[in-house]
């Protein structure tokens, strides 16, 4: 309307039919998308404009300014009135959810308690009286508490793993029995994996070893615990262990996390003795400061430890302390690794060929026996690996391997059903023979063991991915007197 009221003549006809044409054309093109409603006020929006564009042609945009505002706000507000809502009542919309009632639970006995009743305590079942309870979900599966009875010893379960598998349509190796502490003997914790975590290897992340526990992780069980080695017991001495597995079993491995943790460590000192001559650990043998790889070395290097201990056993009975009541003390029944006074971790690899040597066995054995039954106390521990934890395969001597045994103890896949019942206290749930070699993927089962100081459970141990980077990380540390 300004520009047609500046012109002159044709020309403010020019405008006026451009602006016009312009106005009609929007309104044609949007009303294919508009209702009823919308279309009339389309039309009148339109009309409006055309109007307004003519007046102010013919007298000027100033005259009709008012009228512009006026009529603008006049038709603004039908379709602000249409196209608004009101705001939400949030507060009763909530009193209203929370009004409705929750959803109801479901109800009737768990699937897997009934076909337990119908498979395994049927009066023909192989369980038959039994009942299964606390039936609870885990990361890779559930477990469940299975009572025998009276009369009844929990081991019973273990002999029929490959039926209950069958019973829940799973492959072999996915159910697992064990002992529940502070339960009776009647009662057993099964653990039923859909999912097989262990066949996942576990990567070592760095020390782990707590100062404050003397505990360093292990293994992860088949139901995701971890379980822990003991280096000491605080206030009680040092920690013996053993290892024992066949070849391929994953025995190096075990020894590979154990000398790593005992090398990183800023209170203990790592002693390498391999009876294969250096080859079992050769990523440690150069670099962990005493080691001895033939039969002469290791009696040398075995006397020099017993004097070690008997120098500490003489400073013991005169080091003066005070205990937590303020009273002055002499005397110690036991000391815990520091860093000045370091724990001597002595590993000693293909034991059986160096306490079964034929010239030399007996010296070394009676060796081994003093340290392993002394030693403890003054923060001194062997740690065996062996083939087999027979008292043969250890040269005879039923005292190595009782205090090896008393502390820690793994028992990998065995070549022999006799040795299973060697590596501990406790019944294990399965021969260690009947371990699988490989994974259904066909890779291999190393580190798959049972942790016998601990819970009788299907593990793995922690695998250490570059042991040789570990070994010579590490700054070793010489005693004056070793």
């Amino acid at each position: 309307g300004a520009a047609a009221s500046a012109a002159d003549g044709p020309a403010a006809l020019g405008v006026l039919a451009l602006t016009g044409a312009g106005t009609v054309g929007a309104y044609m093109a949007g009303r294919q998308r508009l209702g009823r409603w919308g279309r009339a006020y389309a039309a009148v929006a339109c009309t409006a404009s055309l109007s307004w564009q003519t007046v102010a042609a013919a007298v000027g945009p100033g005259a009709v300014q008012a009228a512009l505002w006026l009529g603008g706000a006049a038709l603004a507000l039908p379709w602000w009135v249409r196209h608004s809502e009101a705001t939400p009542d949030i507060t009763a919309e909530q009193a209203l959810q929370d009004a409705r009632p929750e959803p109801a639970e479901p109800t009737g006995p768990d699937w897997r308690a009934v076909r337990w009743e119908e498979y395994m305590g049927a009066q023909r079942g192989a369980l038959a009286g039994s009942t299964l309870t606390d039936i609870t979900e885990i990361a890779y599966g559930w477990t469940a508490t299975v009572d025998l009875g009276r009369g009844e010893h929990w081991n019973t379960v273990t002999g029929c793993l490959a039926t209950i598998a069958s019973v829940y349509d799973l492959p072999d190796g996915r159910v697992l029995a064990e002992p529940i502490q502070g339960q009776p003997v009647h009662k057993a914790r099964l653990t039923v994996l859909t999912i097989n975590p262990l066949e996942d290897v576990r990567r070592w992340t760095g020390p782990g070893l707590d100062n404050a526990t003397g505990t360093f992780p292990l293994a992860v069980t088949a139901d995701g615990q971890m379980l822990h080695w003991r280096l000491w017991w605080p206030g009680a001495g040092m920690c013996h262990g053993l290892v024992a597995g066949t070849t391929g079993s994953g025995k190096s491995a075990a020894l590979d996390l154990i000398l790593s943790e005992v090398g990183m460590s800023d209170r203990l000192i790592p002693i390498v003795i391999d009876g294969s001559g250096g080859m079992s650990v050769p990523d440690w043998i150069p670099h962990v400061p005493y080691t001895a790889t033939t039969v002469d070395d290791t009696l040398e290097l075995l006397d020099r430890i017993i004097a070690l201990m008997d120098a500490r056993f003489a400073a013991l009975t005169t080091v003066a302390w005070r205990d937590k009541q303020g009273r002055a003390r002499t005397g110690r029944h036991s000391i815990d690794p520091t860093p000045d006074m370091p724990g001597l971790v002595i590993v000693i690899d293909e034991a059986h060929r160096l306490l079964m040597d034929g010239d030399h066995g007996k010296e070394i054995r009676r060796r081994v026996e003093i340290i392993t039954q002394m030693g403890r106390k003054v923060a001194i521990c062997v740690v065996l690996a062996t083939q087999q934890a027979s008292v043969t395969q250890l040269g005879g001597s039923s005292v190595i391997r009782d205090m090896c045994k008393s502390g820690n103890v793994v028992a990998l896949r065995t070549g022999e059903r006799v040795s299973g019942g060697m590596v501990g206290s406790v019944a294990l749930p399965e021969p260690l023979h009947t371990l699988p070699l490989e994974w259904p993927d066909g890779s291999p089962t190393q580190g798959l063991c049972y942790v016998t100081t601990a819970r009788p459970i299907r593990s793995r141990t922690l695998w250490v991915h570059d042991p040789y980077a570990v070994a010579t990380a590490q700054t070793p540390v010489r005693l004056d007197d070793l």
